[in-house]
């Protein structure tokens, strides 16, 4: 038997992203050198015999997915599981900002323990990504499917096939990145590539840490 697999993108770059902000849920759209990643991905992905197109309803996830899918003339699906998480408070400023107004909250967030000030914890996101992207790997048995989420639950994911959240701050993200994992009856989850840029040049590739 086949292997399912998955094509898990993160959206290219906006202004947030590259001044190192908390997105979260703010439905920023992409920037110009987000456009041309969206297009170096689609270059890269135009052989690819997918099946279905799964996108995050925020626009620099849906302009990403709209971008790829041109040559596939596949319509695609829009999914609220695949949302960042909901920073509530935090969204719009930066690292830095929220040490200086939070203390440690964002490390205990990132481990699970607390939730955002009036916004989502991580295992919450964790949770609805998991149950999404089971969902999806059963409708679309041993198919190549391709989703354009975020930072946050592309790794929240890779953290459950890897059973913890320990490495979530250590799987780097950059913007238009390729994540491929594959799902195999006999075996589960596997992962066969993270945080893949080869299409994107030195100038347009970005991996700012902030702006979820």
């Amino acid at each position: 038997m086949g292997a399912t697999r998955l094509y898990l993108i993160r959206h290219g770059m906006t202004e947030w992203n590259n001044g190192g902000k908390m997105q979260g849920k703010t439905d920023m759209p992409l920037n110009a050198k987000g456009i041309v990643q969206a297009e170096l991905l689609a270059k890269r992905l135009n052989k690819t015999k997918l099946k279905a197109i799964y996108t995050s309803p925020l626009i620099r996830a849906k302009k990403t997915a709209e971008i790829i899918a041109i040559p596939h003339k596949l319509e695609i699906v829009e999914a609220s599981a695949l949302q960042e998480a909901d920073f509530g408070e935090w969204e719009g400023l930066t690292l830095e900002e929220i040490k200086s107004g939070w203390g440690d909250s964002l490390e205990l967030w990132y481990k699970g323990e607390i939730s955002a000030p009036k916004g989502e914890g991580l295992l919450a996101m964790q949770k609805r990504v998991v149950e999404f992207l089971e969902v999806v790997k059963d409708k679309h048995r041993e198919e190549e499917i391709l989703l354009v989420a975020h930072g946050g639950p592309i790794r929240a994911f890779i953290c459950y096939i890897l059973g913890t959240l320990k490495p979530f701050r250590r799987i780097k993200q950059a913007n238009a990145n390729i994540n491929i994992l594959d799902f195999y009856e006999e075996w589960g989850w596997q992962i066969v590539t993270i945080n893949d840029t080869c299409h994107l040049s030195e100038e347009l590739y970005s991996a700012m840490e902030t702006g979820y």
